[in-house]
Order: C-alpha cells, then sequence, then structure tokens
C-alpha cells in the first residue's frame, strides 16, 4: 500500500486529524530560509508531535549540527532534506544521526524535467550517489522556489528516477485528489507527499481534501 505523507502542517488539530483520517507521516517544515506560510518553530514542532508517531522534520540545513539539534529535541521518524545539500553533506549527516532516523533527500525537478542538481556534484552521477547515502528520496517541482509549488512535474522523470537509483521513492509537487491515483500508477512510488493540494490557504488543512486525497491514494493497493 501506498504510504502518505501530509506535509507542511502548523497545527496540532490539522496533525491529529491527518493521522486519524489515515496518514502515515505528517511533515513539519522547521525554521526554513524561505518565505512559506508553512514554516513553523522547532517549539511549535515539538508541541504539535506530542501526540504524533511518524513525525518527518523538514528542514534546509546550514550544518549537519543543525539537523542533529532537532533531531535531539524533536525526535522525529526522518529527517528531510530540502535544499541543494551535496551528497557529502548528506554523508554528513547521515554518520551524525542514529540509524533509526531515516533521511529523506528531496531532488528538485523542473518543469522541463530536469533535474537540478548541488552545485559542484557531478550530474552523470549525482542520483546514483545519493541512492548509495539517504533511504528515500523524495522528488519535488521547483520553480523559482523549492516546495509548495502547487504545481507537478513529469511523472515520467520520477520513473526513471526511481529504476535508475533503486531507493523507496516519495513523489510531490502539485498533487491532489484528483491526480495522485495517476501519479501513482505512472511511477509507482513508496509514498505519495502532499501540501498545497489539500490546503484551504497555506498552512492550514482542508479536512474534506485531505480525507479524499488519502482515499484516491489507496486505490491502488501495491506497487512494486
Amino acid at each position: 500500500m501506498v504510504k502518505v505523507k501530509i506535509c507542511g502542517i502548523t497545527s496540532a488539530e490539522d496533525a491529529i486529524f491527518a493521522v486519524e483520517s489515515g496518514a502515515d507521516m505528517i511533515g513539519l517544515i522547521i525554521d526554513v530560509p524561505v518565505d512559506t506560510q508553512r514554516k513553523i518553530s522547532l517549539e511549535k514542532a515539538i508541541e504539535i508531535s506530542k501526540d504524533i508517531g511518524s513525525v518527518v522534520a523538514v528542514l534546509m540545513p546550514r550544518s549537519a549540527s543543525d539537523v542533529l539539534r532537532v533531531v535531539r529535541e524533536l525526535r522525529p521518524y526522518a529527517v528531510q532534506l530540502h535544499g541543494y545539500e551535496p551528497n557529502s553533506f548528506v554523508l554528513d549527516v547521515k554518520s551524525s544521526l542514529h540509524k533509526e532516523t531515516k533521511i529523506i533527500k528531496t531532488a528538485h525537478i523542473d518543469l522541463d524535467g530536469n533535474v537540478k542538481c548541488p552545485e559542484g556534484e557531478d550530474k552523470s552521477s549525482y542520483l546514483e550517489d545519493l541512492g548509495k547515502i539517504a533511504d528515500f528520496v523524495l522528488m519535488d517541482t521547483v520553480t523559482s522556489r523549492e516546495g509548495g509549488t502547487g504545481m507537478t512535474h513529469d511523472w515520467t522523470v520520477s520513473k526513471g528516477i526511481k529504476e535508475k537509483i533503486g531507493l523507496p521513492t516519495i513523489i510531490a509537487g502539485g498533487l491532489t485528489p484528483e491526480n495522485v491515483l495517476r501519479a501513482i500508477k505512472i511511477v509507482k512510488p513508496y509514498a505519495v507527499d502532499v501540501a498545497s493540494g489539500v490546503e484551504i490557504y497555506p498552512g492550514k488543512k482542508d479536512p474534506h481534501k485531505v480525507r479524499s486525497f488519502i482515499k484516491s491514494a489507496r486505490e491502488v493497493k501495491s506497487c512494486t
């Protein structure tokens, strides 16, 4: 069964509703250096996660120690490195964490279907090398901003990346209750990730859309 991650949660009310509706993970966007109404403080994240199991801390850290501080205080299921962190940085983070804390690395895909590599990375080997380090790769749409664009990318590109690196994949970017089933059928991901597609406004989830999204994602019983 495909897992569902509801991202950009800003309140305990929305977090509890998402989990009770069947979400497998909730994403908390913590102190990222971008202008988004889905951003919350670490203190708020701790408050929201008190009664929640699989929390993903979405970060754009400057150092591995920044990640370690969040993990120590929040104790998330996973950390999602959502910037353009090079593989060497991802490896530093991995070496500083206990094995039970998973690492999700975002791969940014533009509207032309190109993967935007971190500066200094060899484009020919970036994804294969990442596949040896991270636990999951999350493929998101990038425009002039990273994440929360509300726009889809070419899912056949995501399918190709999945087949190339052999990691469990998470699809994000412009997913909605109406198109998530199609995305799943094309990519066959481990999980799907949604933020803007289930909102009333940025940072506030729509209960009907959350339920509808999860129901649609569950229509595909398994992806291999």
